[in-house]
């Protein structure tokens, strides 16, 4: 990090002095040869008025050599001396270190010359100190600027590094807080935010272990009590059944969680989820086919449904694509309050088939959207697997409608609730 700096700083200062230069090179390739020592002259010869009378015109030079130091004698065309600071008078001719520059009258006709001398030395000395001096204020600016600039930046990726290291320990408590408008304030703004996003999901994972481990010491217990009562010689009786719905339950368990890793494996290589054969269907009976499903397996919950009149057919693997509705539809039905409905909608959006559930539920925060297609995450991690699940349903829903070419949206439900919408590319 200290090279990093020494090489902007390097660079700031040499950007300042290459334009510095680069500003000098274009005047002189402009106006070559000419300093600005001469366009002074040559706008004080044009301020001369060579017509006034003789007294005003020596007043006039005579306080240009007091306040400037600069000699100068004032001639006609004819070459006669009318004013002059010096005694004796320049030479009309010019000798070694003068110059002589035309003077104007009103309309713009010349009327005569300014022949000037020789700057002296202490007039070279005075514009020397002064020059210096400029410089050295405008080189001490030009090192605090660059100082300033070049610490403006490195001082935030230096904090950007010492916080990915320790995200890279496992610390995912980090805030960068960086309070700046420019490009690397919106770094560290997306940064913050990706760090708060990866606290929560490990969070989450280790809520969801500690959820799925106090979970399987029922039926583990259950098990144990009866390998004992076996031990012992005891008939098992009515533990039988008990037992074969707690194997039955860890079975699913298990295959629910084996599948989202495989599933998330495919993912982190790049490969998309494998679907079966896809066929043609019609997108009105496939609406009707997923809300007659619902119905059967939650005839407590009632489902409102909202159709358009044409909807098409749509290219799909279909046990897929009813898997993924009734994700959606399991989801709304765990978090609507009792005796509310639950909503289907279905509609063709161009070139889109497009299906969304709707709960009226408590919703999702809008921070939390992102992750919930996200496996293991679960917005209420109190929950149990009787209300809540392992946090797969959406992550599968996800996986499904992408490998279909298609998109998923949560947003919220008019007034209250949760508003799921997939996309599916649709046919004629």
């Amino acid at each position: 990090m200290r090279h990093l700096l020494s090489r902007l700083f390097l660079i700031n200062f040499s950007t300042f002095l290459v334009t510095a230069i680069a500003v000098l090179g274009v005047r002189w390739f402009v106006d070559p040869g000419v300093t600005p020592l001469d366009r002074a002259r040559q706008a004080i010869a044009l301020a001369v008025n060579v017509d006034a009378p003789p007294a005003q015109l020596q007043t006039r030079i005579e306080l240009m050599r007091a306040e400037f130091g600069g000699q100068a004698t004032v001639y006609d065309l004819e070459g006669q001396v009318l004013a002059s600071n010096i005694a004796p008078p320049l030479p009309f001719d010019l000798d070694a270190g003068h110059s002589r520059h035309p003077s104007f009258d009103g309309a713009g006709h010349q009327n005569g010359w300014v022949v000037f001398g020789a700057v002296s030395d202490q007039v070279i000395g005075d514009t020397s100190e002064l020059l210096l001096l400029v410089l050295g204020v405008a080189g001490i600016v030009g090192l605090g600027f660059a100082a300033w600039a070049t610490s403006r930046l490195v001082g935030p990726l230096l904090a950007m590094t010492n916080a990915a290291r320790s995200i890279a320990q496992g610390n995912f408590d980090v805030h960068l807080g960086l309070d700046r408008s420019d490009e690397v304030g919106v770094l560290g703004r997306a940064f913050d935010d990706m760090a708060g996003k990866l606290a929560l999901l490990q969070r989450s994972q280790r809520e969801l272990l500690t959820s799925v481990s106090h979970e399987l010491r029922t039926p583990l217990a259950r098990m144990r009590l009866a390998v004992t009562m076996l031990q012992d010689g005891d008939e098992l009786g009515e533990l039988l059944p008990e037992l074969d719905t707690d194997l039955d339950e860890l079975e699913r368990m298990t295959d629910r969680v084996l599948g989202a890793v495989e599933l998330d494996l495919e993912l982190s290589h790049g490969e998309a989820m494998a679907l079966g054969p896809r066929s043609s269907v019609p997108a009105r009976a496939l609406a009707r086919r997923v809300a007659a499903r619902f119905r059967l397996a939650h005839p407590e919950r009632e489902l409102d449904e909202e159709l358009d009149e044409e909807l098409g057919a749509v290219t799909i693997d279909t046990p897929a694509v009813l898997r993924a509705c009734e994700n959606l539809l399991d989801n709304a039905h765990r978090h609507s309050p009792l005796g509310r409905p639950v909503r289907l909608e279905v509609r063709r959006v161009g070139e889109w088939l497009e299906l969304a559930v709707s709960d009226e539920g408590p919703g999702v925060p809008p921070q939390l959207r992102e992750l919930v297609f996200t496996p293991f995450f679960r917005v209420d991690a109190s929950r149990s697997r009787g209300t809540g699940g392992l946090g797969l349903g959406l992550t599968i829903v996800a996986r499904i409608v992408e490998a279909h070419g298609g998109t998923v949206h949560l947003g919220a439900a008019p007034g209250a609730g949760a508003r799921f919408s997939i996309r599916l590319p649709a046919g004629s």
